[in-house]
């Protein structure tokens, strides 16, 4: 349930990282640490309802997180 607090320790280096999970929701506070730690959540569109509403609009898809890298690449 925290392992997005190990990617801060191991990735120091990279300024945005991505945490792709299957995880059904998150707290609107450890969303809020997470993003400010900048740490990206990409869940699968079908448990984005299993989120806060407030959170929803920032969760990213698989697909939306496909599309980032591909253009990252570009």
């Amino acid at each position: 349930k925290d392992r997005w607090r190990q990617i801060l320790e191991e990735a120091d280096r990279v300024p945005y990282k991505h945490l792709l999970t299957l995880q059904r929701g998150v707290s609107s506070t450890q969303f809020k640490q997470m993003n400010s730690s900048g740490i990206r959540l990409v869940v699968p569109s079908a448990l984005h309802t299993s989120y806060p509403k407030e959170v929803q609009g920032s969760l990213l898809t698989f697909a939306d997180f496909i599309a980032e890298a591909r253009a990252a690449c570009e």
